[in-house]
């Protein structure tokens, strides 16, 4: 049933009228025409593309009226109207029930935070349904950029009830309270969002596409117990309207819905890759939707529609086809191109794989500054406690970003080689974790450069590398290296520092297998084949060279004469933080089966390593003295 007042009711009243000769009495008539005259919706659907027939609604606050709408004005809103598309600009903080239209923006009923989006959407929907004829609506945030070309001269939006990017959420995989960090209001940072799962709708930072029928669906939800449960338990208002139309039977679609998304991990930060890895909109890249996540970077975006490339610029692994999307191992660059030629031409440069980092990251690029390397490769796996900000800030990293899970690229070495094929072939290269310092003499005396254009390395392409735990003698947490000085902090290792026993030879039949001692003392009772503690890291790479998982083994390769060693700083005052967090991200070996067993033991206040008899000062372990004294 319709309601005679509202300016859609009167718009269909008065078009059965005329297209179907449906009496209509003269005052009825002249009451019709007077609402629909009157109101500013009809003026908004007067002369709209009756092929179209859709409302871009562009969901934004009063903050950003100044800020990020003028860049969209004369960007891709222009381009709407040029086809004949309509749009409002959704604001939050009205009075009126029935919505404001004062130009391109409307004013609704409803919170202008972000805890308040849930109520903004329901009334927008409600707007569009009473207030409008439109035969759809798209819903858009105004971090984002609309290609309107390939989003409404395809089918996608016409030709679905419900239309965007289908989010599945399985029991127990919903972060409920991702809307804490954001909200400002007492209830949204400390309640949870307890609506149901499973549940499947559309992305709303991605966009998506209501059509007439599921705006209805929608109202009609929200009249029935089970809606209004879901309206009272949910802060997350893409997945409260999913949930919404699964009442009501109707489900999202993304057919040929091709986005790309990028997220900041934290406010001020550099937006990243995430989820849909993809390229920017262009003239060969027909994407509809760029979520940008940046409010300064729409005019850039709206430039590149036309550009004949394809832009950001990615490289993959080798020894995999190119592809797009979740978990591709695409490595988007981050920074200036120009970097990219030093770290083409660097006798050696320093490949490294990086995730919250910062404890150690300014004594790594000290450490290896200081042996002479002129330039790093560095993908960062979505850091979100400053690294990527602070390594694009370093003139002498090429950084890149890559968001597939860590567990998904042989533990970093996907992406490691990845930098190695595309800059480094022939040349030697440093895999490096932060936390892994190479020496090979003490004090130090040469560069790496020179070390490598030595007679030991004349006709070699690898070297074996062992991974000397270091700690420190008091515990863990005084290790805060905040004296610029790892080894002096935590410049212990066990007296014997590695165990041989291990069987087998590597997968390639052409190795010893060294394990850790230490890690064999801290969890008794391991596999012997556990806590691998040697690496073939320092590499002049070859395209038929195979590399293993952890990279603790290679194939296809000539081994140097001598060994090196990596002074491994594991363990210091950021490692209960790390332990935490990678056991609760579960991508390292066997669902980070080593830091869960590092986790039990620092929960039972084992915070001291060092102990009497066993441990000693690094260079007076007689494996290391060997190794730094070149003693056979």
């Amino acid at each position: 049933h319709l309601m005679p007042d509202t300016p859609w009711a009167a718009h269909t009243q008065l078009q059965l009228h005329r297209h179907t000769g449906q009496p209509l009495a003269d005052a009825a008539l002249g009451h019709f025409s007077k609402a629909v005259e009157s109101s500013a919706s009809h003026v908004l659907h007067k002369g709209a593309s009756p092929l179209h027939d859709t409302v871009v609604t562009v969901f934004s606050c009063k903050a950003h009226l100044e800020t990020r709408i003028p860049q969209m004005r004369r960007g891709w809103l222009r381009d709407l109207e040029a086809i004949g598309l309509r749009y409002v600009i959704v604001i939050g903080g009205g009075s009126d029930p029935a919505g404001v239209l004062d130009g391109d923006v409307l004013t609704l009923a409803a919170a202008d935070d972000y805890e308040g989006l849930p109520d903004k959407t329901l009334a927008t929907v409600r707007w569009v349904h009473d207030q409008t004829p439109f035969a759809h609506m798209f819903k858009v945030d105004d971090d984002c950029l609309l290609n309107v070309d390939a989003l409404f001269h395809g089918l996608g939006v016409m030709c679905h009830d419900y239309y965007g990017r289908p989010l599945t959420r399985i029991p127990g995989q919903m972060d409920r309270g991702w809307h804490v960090g954001k909200s400002t209001s007492a209830r949204g940072r400390l309640e949870l969002d307890k609506s149901p799962e499973p549940s499947f709708y559309a992305d709303g930072g991605s966009g998506y596409a209501l059509s007439r029928r599921a705006m209805a669906a929608t109202l009609r939800a929200l009249e029935t117990p089970k809606g209004r449960m879901l309206v009272q338990s949910s802060f997350m208002e893409d997945k409260l309207l999913g949930d919404l139309l699964s009442l009501e039977g109707i489900r999202v679609s993304g057919e040929d819905y091709l986005i790309t998304v990028r997220r900041r991990q934290f406010p001020g930060g550099i937006p990243v890759p995430r989820w849909v890895n993809g390229f920017d909109a262009s003239r060969i890249a027909p994407v509809s939707l760029v979520h940008l996540d940046d409010p300064d970077a729409q005019d850039a975006a709206y430039a590149r529609l036309q550009a004949p490339t394809l832009r950001p610029a990615k490289i993959w692994p080798s020894f995999q086809q190119a592809a797009l999307g979740p978990h591709s191992n695409a490595l988007e660059l981050i920074s200036d191109p120009a970097r990219l030629d030093a770290a083409q031409n660097a006798d050696v440069s320093v490949v490294a794989c990086m995730r919250n980092e910062m404890f150690m990251l300014p004594h790594f690029l000290d450490h290896y500054r200081g042996l002479g390397a002129e330039s790093f490769l560095i993908a960062d796996n979505c850091s979100d406690d400053g690294t990527l900000e602070f390594l694009a800030d370093q003139p002498d990293v090429a950084l890149f970003s890559v968001d597939t899970d860590y567990g998904r690229s042989n533990y970093g070495v996907a992406w490691q080689q990845a930098l190695v094929s595309s800059f480094r072939v022939g040349k030697w290269s440093l895999m490096a974790d932060a936390d892994e310092l190479l020496v090979w003499e003490h004090p130090q005396a040469q560069s790496l450069s020179a070390l490598l254009a030595g007679p030991d390395f004349a006709d070699a392409d690898a070297a074996r590398i062992f991974m000397l735990d270091m700690y420190p003698k008091g515990p863990l947490a005084a290790a805060d290296f905040a004296s610029g000085d790892p080894f002096d902090e935590a410049g212990f290792t066990d007296i014997d520092p590695f165990h041989s026993e291990a069987p087998g030879a590597g997968p390639f039949s052409n190795a010893g297998t060294f394990t850790s001692a230490l890690r064999h003392r801290l969890i008794p009772g391991s596999r012997p084949e556990l806590f691998v503690a040697q690496k073939f890291a320092l590499l002049r790479y070859k395209p038929w060279m195979r590399l293993t998982a952890g990279l603790h083994y290679v194939g296809g390769a000539i081994p140097a004469k001598r060994d090196l060693i990596f002074s491994h700083f594991k363990y210091n005052a950021d490692f209960r933080r790390k332990a935490q967090a990678e056991v609760a991200r579960g991508q390292h070996f066997n669902d980070a089966e080593e830091y869960r067993k590092y986790l039990a033991l620092v929960s039972e206040g084992r915070d001291v390593i060092y102990q009497d008899g066993v441990s000693v000062p690094w260079t007076d372990s007689e494996f290391a003295r060997r190794i730094l004294g070149r003693q056979p």
